[in-house]
């Protein structure tokens, strides 16, 4: 009897092990194939906000591009520096089509879209070019041009125009095509997770159901059934948190904690068909060259004590944006009066001025600010009050930086 006994005890024991190993497999597998399915999950989001972040910038430059062509036809503005922006705007195309190019697993019909909007705008850059060598051949750039407005009119509307409006419509439509297969490839993934979560769940619960009945006969083994319960649970927590993660790294900034870009269009852009507010563009002067000669860790911890003094100083008076890089967007209260904000956007330049110190190394560096006193339906979206804002920024750094332009 003692040895039937003891068989049994040895069998329940045994079937014991052999269920606490399954389950302990089960679990790892469970969260390797969670991690891999939020991975991808996070890969092609990732992905998604990349294209997006290039093609808006490629948007960007054309239209600013073509603002230029206009000012030297116009003849308004400095043709030189007209004609360094836009060998500036192409140098920044170029970098984000080899950035949009670096991803993979694009359908053919985006990449087909894509090509022929880069043949458009390589077509666009050699016309323009072209334009340059005929309109400013024997003439200083400093001097003015003697053009012909007419043929220039002419040249603009029946060449130039066509090519940058057809690669900008390409552009969207690859944009348009990418998202939705993004969105399809992320239903997929959560369609698989949603799956495996039942599927867990159910052989959880045929598991919880072994482990109880094993555990009458094994009640020494319960803590260890109650600790891997604890660990599923953890693991679902931490996929909700990861999940919330995401959601807050779409509208944020991670360098400074700031709202980025995309927060600023939904914040701003439904206002600007209705409200009257002030705004005001901060850019650090000859921020590059701290990256040059300090690296680029250097560069981020210098732009995280910017914005800190930034949020200090003015989170009470402003709502602040870090847009790009080292450009900030403060877009004030209503109760700020026009006056009061000037006076803020000044001092915000000499916030931005201070000496801030890092590893012992005391840094200042300038910024050029332009300030905006919107008025209700002034600008059609974000993009286009951003494009005055910038102009109003390069016209302050011309004068060599350090200065606050009012934008009109």
């Amino acid at each position: 009897m003692a040895t039937t006994n003891k068989k049994e005890n040895g069998s329940s024991s045994n079937v014991f092990i052999i269920a606490g190993v399954a389950l302990l497999v089960f679990v790892a597998y469970s969260m390797f194939l969670g991690y891999r399915l939020y991975d991808q999950l996070t890969g092609t989001y990732n992905d998604v906000q990349r294209s997006l972040v290039d093609v808006s910038t490629i948007k960007d430059n054309l239209l600013m591009v073509n603002r230029d062509v206009l000012m030297i036809i116009s003849g308004t503005g400095s043709v030189e520096d007209n004609v360094h922006e836009i060998s500036s705007c192409f140098d920044d195309i170029e970098d984000c089509m080899k950035d949009y190019e670096a991803v993979e697993g694009r359908e053919e019909k985006e990449l087909r879209r894509y090509t022929q909007a880069k043949t458009f705008i390589n077509a666009y850059h050699e016309k323009i070019q072209s334009f340059q060598a005929q309109f400013m051949e024997g003439t200083q750039m400093n001097e003015g041009l003697n053009l012909d407005l007419a043929t220039a009119q002419v040249l603009y509307t029946q060449e130039l125009q066509p090519l940058q409006i057809t690669a900008l419509e390409m552009f969207d439509a690859a944009k348009d095509i990418g998202q939705t297969n993004s969105d399809k490839q992320i239903s997929n993934v959560y369609q698989v997770l949603n799956l495996f979560m039942v599927l867990m769940l159910v052989a959880l619960v045929g598991g919880e159901t072994a482990i109880i009945i094993i555990a009458r006969i094994a009640k020494a083994q319960s803590a260890k059934l109650d600790k891997r319960e604890k660990e599923l649970e953890a693991f679902d927590s931490k996929l909700k948190v990861s999940k919330r993660k995401m959601n807050e790294m779409a509208i944020m900034n991670i360098l400074t904690g700031m709202k980025n870009r995309y927060a600023m269009d939904e914040e701003v852009g439904n206002r600007l068909e209705s409200d009257n507010f002030c705004v005001t563009m901060l850019d650090i002067d000859n921020f590059r060259q701290i990256n040059d000669i300090y690296g680029y860790d250097f560069g981020d911890e210098f732009l995280g004590m910017v914005s800190d003094k930034l949020k200090e100083e003015f989170g009470n008076d402003a709502e602040i944006y870090n847009i790009q890089g080292n450009q900030f967007c403060m877009v004030f209260h209503d109760e700020i009066a026009s006056s009061q904000a000037m006076r803020l956007s000044e001092r915000a330049l000499q916030v931005m001025n201070n000496v801030y110190t890092i590893s012992n190394i005391g840094l200042q560096l300038s910024a050029t600010g332009s300030f905006y006193n919107y008025h209700a339906r002034e600008c059609a979206n974000l993009s286009a009050m951003l494009v005055k804002m910038i102009a109003g920024i390069r016209q302050g750094k011309s004068r060599g930086g350090n200065v606050l332009i009012t934008v009109m």
